[in-house]
């Protein structure tokens, strides 16, 4: 794979949530790493959309996230549906993430964020 369908980023998700042992910078780590589990899977369904269905109306600016999930959204196959519902719900915990400064992170949360990822992975290796 190449950097660009966001597999590098889902590795370093995972490996800061190994890193996440020492208390004082736990949740810095697992913020981190939630937004780095969304950014994975963004890139692999924009990647998809580019590279394998050839879409080149991607926005290459910050609406490309609005335009890559509602493309999975809109589309009447289930399976894509369910891409975007995915994508959807790890981006809203990004949020919270990178921008709620009170936001704590669970253990057990965290591994339900890198277990949606993983399926977004996996979902588009159906198509």
């Amino acid at each position: 794979m190449n950097f660009d369908d966001g597999t590098a980023f889902l590795a370093l998700a995972k490996e800061l949530v190994k890193q996440a042992v020492d208390p004082l910078n736990q949740n810095a780590k697992l913020r981190s790493a939630i937004s780095r589990a969304y950014f994975a899977a963004f890139l692999a369904v924009r990647y998809y959309l580019r590279y394998i269905e050839g879409d080149r109306a991607i926005p290459r600016s910050a609406d490309a996230h609005r335009y890559v999930k509602e493309k999975f959204a809109n589309s009447n196959d289930k399976v894509r549906q369910d891409i975007a519902y995915g994508l959807e719900s790890l981006r809203e915990e990004r949020n919270k993430a990178d921008y709620n400064a009170n936001y704590v992170v669970l253990l057990t949360n965290i591994q339900l964020l890198l277990y949606a990822a993983d399926e977004i992975f996996a979902s588009l290796k159906t198509l």
